[in-house]
């Protein structure tokens, strides 16, 4: 399904899908509430606010086109006001793994010459106090949890720089605005580091071209649009879930929903029950040896089940490519969802119409099975 909006730059996006659902009162992201336990969601106007109040924060800190700001946090929507507002204003993302020691952080942050780095929770802001002072064309540091009193100069809370940003932007609207439009497709909207496991990580430059044509490309050849819901748990620092999880699912019009934490995406599956699942073979892997080990370890009866099931459902997929399953066939799947497949489907949420795998190659056994339990799974590159 095409894209909502038509756009060539990542300002552009936003911007395009903004106006697109205004006044509707739709929701663009969900995510739970440490506090409450409760899962909240964010509309695209409140979204605006955010993101326009952060760019003005940006701006005011003396960030300007091509100028980096970099990220170190998990996926959360606060990852995605980030960027949004670098590129509102012509700035650049550097994304950083929350893995990587202070080390790597150190590297990266000197490498791209980021002048404002963004953190979230207390190890990560602990890694910011101990490289500022390395890192030269650091400015400041922002912080979305808890800042102690004793915090370095150049440190202010996620809130208090909202606040700040939220009324340059008022004062500023008519410089901060046109800032967008200059934005073009050539220009650099990321840097994305690799590895380093040979040597140091290198930056990768990717434009806002690289990003948009690639997420259409995909829009126009996946059936995803604005009524589907996906669960962000790939780090978005990297290339496939920023392009596929991120800047597809927005230019859909779809919802994002973001896993408290990788352990916690079981759980989270249940309680958000999306309709599109974007991972690497490593989890499809996981949950096909958990599935057929419980079947092997089942009675002989229930494993003559299983294995009649699966052989039920390749039949099925088959004649789906061939005119559709007949009659008998249907309901014979039908049988087979009931008995054994709809397990599986309710640990996924239970309303997942397709799932979609990358970083690596899928084994063909993992895809064949998943695809006799009624879970497509599309490759992505």
């Amino acid at each position: 399904m095409p894209a909502q909006v038509p756009f060539d730059t990542i300002p552009e996006l936003f911007t395009h899908l903004v106006d697109h659902y205004r006044g509707q009162d739709r929701t663009v992201m969900r995510h739970k509430d440490k506090a409450s336990k409760q899962w909240k969601r964010i509309s695209w106007e409140t979204l605006e606010r955010r993101v326009q109040a952060l760019a003005g924060y940006l701006h005011e800190q003396g960030i300007r086109p091509g100028d980096r700001v970099a990220i170190l946090s998990e996926n959360r929507p606060e990852w995605a006001i980030t960027d949004l507002a670098t590129q509102l204003i012509g700035g650049i993302n550097v994304s950083i793994y929350t893995s990587l020691p202070e080390q790597k952080v150190s590297y990266i942050v000197r490498d791209s010459g980021a002048r404002v780095l963004i953190v979230s929770v207390p190890i990560q802001r602990k890694k910011a106090e101990a490289i500022f002072d390395a890192c030269r064309d650091l400015e400041a540091v922002v912080v979305m949890s808890d800042l102690p009193d004793d915090a370095p100069d150049g440190f202010v809370h996620w809130d208090a720089a909202m606040d700040a940003g939220r009324a340059y932007w008022t004062s500023h609207e008519d410089t901060l605005t046109p800032l967008a439009d200059a934005v073009t497709p050539a220009d650099t909207s990321a840097l994305i580091y690799t590895s380093g496991t040979t040597g140091q990580p290198k930056g990768v430059v990717l434009t806002h071209e690289n990003f948009c044509s690639n997420a259409k490309a995909a829009l126009n050849r996946v059936p995803f649009g604005p009524d589907d819901h996906h669960l962000s748990f790939l780090p978005l620092c990297h290339s496939f879930e920023r392009t596929a999880g991120y800047t597809a699912v927005l230019a859909a019009g779809a919802t994002i929903s973001y896993a408290e934490s990788i352990e916690a995406v079981s759980q989270n599956l249940v309680e958000e029950s999306p309709t599109v699942m974007i991972s690497v073979p490593r989890l499809f892997e996981k949950v096909y040896n958990i599935v057929t080990k419980q079947a092997s370890e089942g009675s002989a009866v229930e494993q003559r089940v299983f294995d009649w099931a699966v052989r039920t459902g390749k039949k099925h997929a088959a004649a789906q490519d061939e005119g559709g399953p007949g009659v008998l066939l249907k309901a014979q799947y039908a049988l087979a969802h009931r008995l054994v497949f709809a397990k599986l489907h309710e640990k996924m949420g239970g309303q997942l119409r397709f799932a979609v795998s990358g970083g690596a190659a899928l084994p063909k056994e993992i895809g064949t099975f998943f695809r006799a339990a009624g879970i497509t799974i599309i490759e992505g590159y």
